[in-house]
């Protein structure tokens, strides 16, 4: 039972990983299924060993870890809706918690442009008190995160930090006000509230 939990948990992270770095086409993943396949046959034709059942189990799972990081991709890429350096004035809602620091806080809207979603990662300069789930208005220029180089020299994938949480774009000093409507989830909602 824990050889299966490691193979099905080896096997779809290496699915995603697989996925995350290289482009994969349809003929590759059926390729490793019949590849699979395969080695299943000819291990009952052989006599039956438990070990080919494990390789069938991980090449399965490992398909369906390049499936999901796939919908992740092109669910993201639904979300680029605009161009860069762009003006809007768009309403959302706050979907994190607001992240205050001393000079500004930050903000993730989510706006519904079109029946597509997009997430903006907003720096506001005015101290006020925003919070999860609030509906509002941003108007802003809308730029497309950067990688940049740290202290330390290394170059820094900002946008695919920013991918795992469905960001798409920055909008510095940007212009939020609140329109006193809740759109977040309720419960989420009410943790927030208390954990403040």
């Amino acid at each position: 039972m824990r050889r299966s939990f490691y193979v099905i948990s080896f096997g779809f992270f290496v699915g995603v990983l697989w996925r995350s770095l290289f482009f994969v086409n349809t003929i590759s993943l059926i390729a490793v299924l019949l590849g699979a396949f395969l080695i299943f046959i000819v291990s009952i034709l052989l006599g039956f060993h438990k070990n080919y059942l494990y390789v069938l189990l991980f090449s399965l799972v490992l398909v369906l870890g390049v499936v999901r990081a796939e919908f992740g991709y092109r669910s993201f890429e639904n979300g680029l809706v605009y161009e860069e350096n762009e003006l809007i004035n768009e309403e959302g809602y706050v979907i994190f918690e607001p992240d205050e620091r001393d000079e500004y806080t930050v903000l993730v809207i989510r706006l519904d442009i079109n029946g597509r979603e997009t997430n903006v990662r907003a720096t506001v300069s005015q101290h006020k008190d925003y919070h999860y789930g609030e509906r509002v208005q941003i108007k802003g220029e809308v730029i497309s995160p950067k990688e940049f180089e740290t202290e330390t020299g290394r170059t820094f994938n900002y946008p695919g930090y920013l991918m795992k949480d469905a960001i798409h774009y920055q909008i510095k000093n940007a212009q939020v006000t609140s329109k006193n409507v809740f759109d977040g989830n309720r419960v989420i909602g009410f943790l927030c509230s208390i954990k403040q």
